[in-house]
């Protein structure tokens, strides 16, 4: 995948520009009014199935483990330890609770804080509101705002994984002044996976496309199975490597999290949250927008911003046939231009020019 100079550039420099931010990580006075419940020793024990269990706790060695209330959910969270501040931010099907491995490791050196998403693992299960706007990343970055100004940070460093990787990219975007580092893992820019779709991504992200269907089609039939079935099948037929690498204890408080609850499921916000990804990830190279914080090169492209639309996936995937799909990177239509010009017969040339108008119109 290529990218421009100019932009590298401006990457490069941003990169440098963070840097130099880390006296600004001294907290404030935080600020606790937000704090609805903390959890004690005897709770993992007394209510398991609200807190956990306490062998996951022993995890987290001198980690607070409470409830926050944003202005638009109530967020689980967990965090301890002493230094700059790291906010880690969870993917899908997980919870906080999946970085277990490095979490006291990285609280030797760090403030580590540890979310739910919003909908995910322990964290509330707010009304999705028109278009699912209230499981839009947007949202869910503004949750992270506001936990970290709660626990006294202006400013900080974050990491995100998978789908907490895009609410990641989407605070960089609406928040640059709040970050000094970022990390972003696992994921690609949309614009380049719809414009290029084959038949084994789609056969190996098949949740995409079925946790984006009209409810309640994905919620039943998700509902219809075992948690843990689930949960299991779903990160063997993703990941390809089995399930080895995580401990019983690990996969027991995913299969809880995803388990159905009374009041409310948490499976009920499943297929809200992913048709909120399916209408506010637009892709585009209308609006570019260059974050000023630090962040590996190999996530550059993603920074094309997602601003709020309709689009779906119905939309996105009608729209790729070889006439009408423009490449996100620029080089796949001009490649395909370059093919078709050995025929010099006059529908080709006429073919041609079609297309560019098409390319054209597209943006």
């Amino acid at each position: 995948m290529s990218i421009k100079t100019n932009r590298r550039d401006a990457l490069a420099g941003a990169a440098v520009s963070g840097l130099v931010a880390s006296v600004l990580t001294t907290p404030v006075t935080a600020q606790s009014t937000g704090v609805m419940a903390t959890a004690t020793e005897a709770d993992y024990k007394r209510d398991p199935t609200r807190w956990g269990s306490a062998d996951m706790a022993a995890q987290f060695p001198g980690f607070k483990h409470l409830d926050m209330r944003t202005s638009g959910a109530v967020i689980r969270l967990r965090h301890g330890g002493s230094g700059p501040p790291l906010l880690l931010v969870h993917g899908n099907p997980e919870n906080h609770t999946c970085w277990y491995k490095i979490a006291a490791k990285l609280a030797e050196q760090y403030h580590v804080i540890l979310p739910d998403l919003r909908g995910y693992g322990d964290s509330s299960l707010p009304d999705p509101g028109p278009n699912n706007v209230n499981f839009s990343f947007r949202e869910m970055a503004r949750d992270l705002i506001e936990i970290m100004e709660q626990l006294g940070y202006q400013r900080f460093m974050i990491a995100g994984h998978d789908r907490g990787g895009r609410t990641t990219h989407r605070l960089c975007l609406d928040h640059p002044e709040r970050v000094i580092k970022v990390c972003i893992m696992d994921v690609v820019p949309n614009y380049h996976v719809w414009m290029n779709i084959t038949k084994n991504w789609v056969i190996g992200t098949w949740h995409w496309g079925f946790m984006a269907q009209p409810e309640p089609f994905p919620e039943r039939l998700i509902s219809a199975v075992p948690a843990e079935y689930f949960i299991k099948s779903r990160m063997v037929i993703r990941g390809g490597t089995g399930i080895s690498f995580l401990t019983d204890t690990a996969i027991n408080e995913y299969i809880r999290c995803y388990t159905l609850k009374p009041s409310p499921a948490r499976v009920a916000t499943i297929g809200p949250r992913r048709r909120a990804i399916s209408r506010w990830t637009r892709p585009t190279r209308t609006r570019k927008s260059v974050c000023r914080c630090s962040c590996s090169g190999a996530h550059a492209a993603s920074r094309l911003s997602a601003p709020r639309s309709s689009w779906t996936y119905g939309d996105a995937m009608r729209r790729t046939s070889s006439r009408t799909r423009p490449s996100s990177v620029g080089t796949t239509f001009k490649k395909r231009c370059r093919t078709r010009s050995s025929n010099t017969s006059r529908t080709s040339s006429k073919r041609k020019k079609r297309e560019r108008g098409h390319h054209a119109q597209s943006f």
